[in-house]
């Protein structure tokens, strides 16, 4: 009795094996952040704010030793402990600012996959650079094509900075001073403490605490009597017509 031939599966029942899923470490680098413009940006803003650290210490510095005599110890230490204090304020918050993470979309398992379709094509034929794609759009979400990271609803704005090359959550902008993004928590120490000339609306906001404390202090102590002094006010000579009186020496 010869054996029965073995049976042979159809041609159309025939199925390729299915491609291995992609891994993070499958994906391209990413893009290279602008270095050179982010160096010249950061130390122009280091220099920026202490010079007018130097500058707001050094003048409350002199003011506070040429009216050594007229002010009494409360009084001197006040002023001291102002100035100095807004410094240190302005130094910590300058250190925040080029250090802490403005809010970058990291790549994650969860934020990177499903990869779209044209993605994951180009990815698995080689490709290392996908500039040349538009941004895919999925309902509120969004597909960065340059960081390879999905844009999820619900977390603020996002924006992908050309100079860090990154993508960002809760964008604002990005500094030109201190060759940072600006973001989430980062606004607070942008707008606030940190020290520096009021050219633009943030440098405005960023030098108020300063600008207002010193005027508080110099109207306090040359304008108007103080309980802190036992001595009328010391009024600049430009405003000592009022009262006919020169300044005292």
């Amino acid at each position: 009795m010869s054996a029965s031939p073995l049976a042979l599966p159809a041609p159309d029942m025939i199925t390729e094996p299915s491609e291995p899923p992609l891994t993070l470490a499958d994906l391209p680098p990413l893009p290279t952040p602008d270095g050179e413009t982010r160096t010249k940006e950061e130390r122009r803003g280091v220099l920026l704010v202490f010079l007018a650290v130097s500058l707001c210490v050094g003048l409350t510095h002199g003011l506070s030793l040429s009216l050594a005599d007229e002010l009494s110890g409360i009084a001197w230490w006040l002023i001291f402990g102002l100035v100095y204090g807004e410094a240190l304020a302005a130094l910590g918050s300058l250190v925040w600012l080029l250090r802490a993470d403005p809010g970058v979309v990291q790549r994650t398992e969860s934020n990177c996959f499903p990869l779209p379709a044209v993605c994951e094509s180009r990815i698995r034929k080689g490709d290392t650079v996908l500039l040349d794609l538009q941004n895919v759009v999925d309902g509120s979400d969004s597909f960065c094509t340059r960081c390879l990271v999905w844009r999820r609803a619900g977390h603020g704005a996002y924006h992908h900075c050309r100079v860090c090359q990154r993508c960002v959550r809760n964008f604002d902008h990005h500094c030109g001073i201190f060759g940072r993004c600006i973001a989430g928590s980062r606004c607070e120490t942008h707008y606030s403490p940190t020290i520096s000339p009021p050219t633009t609306r943030s440098l405005a906001s960023n030098s108020f605490p300063t600008s207002s404390t010193l005027f508080l202090v110099w109207v306090h102590f040359f304008l108007i009597p103080s309980p802190l002094t036992n001595n009328p006010p010391h009024r600049p000579c430009f405003l000592s017509g009022y009262e006919n009186q020169s300044p005292r020496l």
